[in-house]
């Protein structure tokens, strides 16, 4: 193995949850939202809700845009170049992330519909040396891996790794008073091989100094259950339609991936 390929490899491992996740195809208004609405019982303020809980509004979505990421990380002597894709048109949605190093790239793509929850993926590919991907059938109500892993139970609004990320944009434009401060959302993600459930709590708005200039983001933090879970946090700014402005990972001891926005771009094709 080529010292280039030993670093990509390296970076793959280390940036999988990373690839989670930027104008615009407008949606017609006759199919324009959807809407799962909270029990009535549910109570005001900081709360643990479900995706049934939700309340979706597809003209909430982010336009159709490239994001453009540099990655930081005190784990290799080098700086990543990271590219999101999103693209939506009235039949469903595809996105896709990038990240590249000495002309090598490491690809996750997700594609799909909408439904009462948001996004509804159909298929999620993790592209490196080969294609693994998770295949939804929704109406057996399961996901299929090509890895020969065991089969999972489909949840309702269940998301892949890189669909989530747009799912909590979608989701906080859509009803932002619904996710208060400390609020947690329970989310089925689903990667090339498995499926578990991930808790997000909401937090403040803060602002970020960034490559591309300063913005204001609210900050999002995946719950750990193990001590050996990594801390994924994810700020969305408003000012770009919710999208992803920073995604960082950091290991239990202390090593950290950290993806800056840089630039957006117009786009039209995935």
């Amino acid at each position: 193995m080529t010292r280039k390929s030993w670093l990509l490899l390296a970076l793959a491992a280390w940036l999988a949850p990373l690839a989670s996740a930027a104008t615009a195809l407008p949606s017609p208004a006759s199919s324009a939202t959807h809407v799962a609405v909270a029990p009535a019982s549910a109570a005001p303020g900081p709360a643990e809700l479900s995706m049934q809980q939700t309340v979706f509004n597809r003209t909430a979505l982010p336009p159709s845009t490239k994001l453009i990421y540099r990655v930081d990380s005190n784990k290799f002597p080098f700086r990543v170049r990271a590219e999101l894709q999103w693209l939506q048109q009235e039949a469903g949605y595809q996105a896709r992330m990038n990240f590249s190093v000495f002309g090598l790239t490491r690809t996750q793509a997700s594609q799909g519909t909408f439904d009462a929850y948001g996004l509804a993926p159909e298929r999620f590919t993790d592209t490196f040396r080969k294609d693994e991907m998770a295949h939804f059938d929704r109406e057996q109500g399961i996901v299929r891996f090509s890895a020969n892993t065991p089969e999972a139970t489909l949840q309702p609004g269940a998301q892949d790794r890189l669909s989530v990320t747009l799912q909590l944009a979608a989701l906080l434009a859509s009803a932002p008073q619904r996710f208060p401060v400390g609020t947690t959302l329970r989310v089925q993600t689903v990667s090339h091989r498995d499926a578990d459930v991930w808790r997000f709590k909401f937090g403040p708005l803060e602002t970020l100094q960034l490559p591309g200039g300063a913005l204001q983001g609210f900050k999002l933090e995946r719950l750990p259950r193990r001590a050996e879970d990594q801390q994924l946090e994810i700020w969305l700014a408003p000012s770009l339609a919710y999208m992803p402005v920073r995604i960082r990972l950091t290991e239990p001891n202390g090593d950290y991936a950290d993806q800056l926005w840089l630039a957006s771009e117009a786009t039209d094709r995935p």
